[in-house]
């Protein structure tokens, strides 16, 4: 627990260059979270309206209801796109520090490691790494905005039945806290299958001409097939993670 939430704040100071466009992040869901409430109130008041025949209200409820997607789509896209733009900011520099890196290496790290792992490591976990944090960072913020609004709205509503809602917030931490170990262990096979399928491909067209000469094409393919067969199982186990966890 303590190694990950160092690794977490080890990817945070990556962050620091990016706070202006982190403040329109944070804008945009804002915008977003905002009109999950609102649609949660107009329903309330839709209900009622109708209710009561309140032709006044019911007649211009479309129009609230189009204004309100509006501004959940403006904002779902201001957060969503500078959250990419972090993104891939992110991916360059982690990139360019991995490779600075590796030309410091020893000899003895080349020797150790196939070509193919070492080129995974710099295209491809540097890739995931990206991913899953700016999706984490999309997740608390947008997810914890609405969740944090519509709790509010909730227990303005009737707090003691929100309380009791609160008894499965421990079920739920435990589940969440699971699925993250899992997700840890199936990230890291998926890299190390990834490292295979790579290196595989960079021996077949590195050495493509001994292949050929000793018609060694079919053993090729077959161990080719076999590596990326096992890349798709673990990445399909994460998928299965992902939905549970969802």
């Amino acid at each position: 627990m303590k190694r990950d939430l160092k690794v977490y704040l080890r990817l945070l100071g990556y962050l620091k260059p990016f706070w202006g466009i982190a403040i329109l992040v944070f804008i945009g869901f804002t915008m977003s979270a905002a009109t999950e409430v609102s649609i949660a109130k107009l329903l309330e008041k839709i209900i009622n309206a109708i209710q009561h025949r309140d032709q006044g209200f019911t007649s211009i409820f479309p129009f609230l209801v189009v204004l309100l997607m509006f501004f959940r789509g403006v904002g779902s896209f201001i957060g969503g796109y500078y959250t990419a733009v972090i993104s891939r900011n992110l991916v360059f520099n982690i990139r360019q520090e991995v490779f600075a890196k590796l030309l410091r290496l020893p000899s003895q790290y080349y020797l150790d490691n196939t070509s193919g792992h070492i080129t995974a490591k710099i295209m491809y976990n540097v890739e995931q790494l990206t991913a899953a944090s700016s999706e984490s960072l999309k997740t608390i913020v947008q997810q914890g905005l609405i969740t944090l609004g519509l709790f509010g709205y909730l227990l303005y509503n009737n707090w003691r039945l929100t309380l009791v809602i609160l008894i499965f917030a421990p079920l739920m931490g435990l589940l969440v806290r699971q699925a993250s170990k899992r997700m840890r262990k199936l990230s890291l096979q998926v890299q190390d299958t990834m490292g295979d399928v790579n290196h595989v491909v960079q021996e077949t067209v590195n050495g493509n001409l001994i292949v050929k000469g000793f018609g060694g094409q079919t053993y090729e393919h077959a161990r080719f097939r076999e590596n990326s067969l096992e890349n798709l199982k673990r990445g399909l186990k994460m998928v299965v993670v992902q939905q549970l966890n969802s």
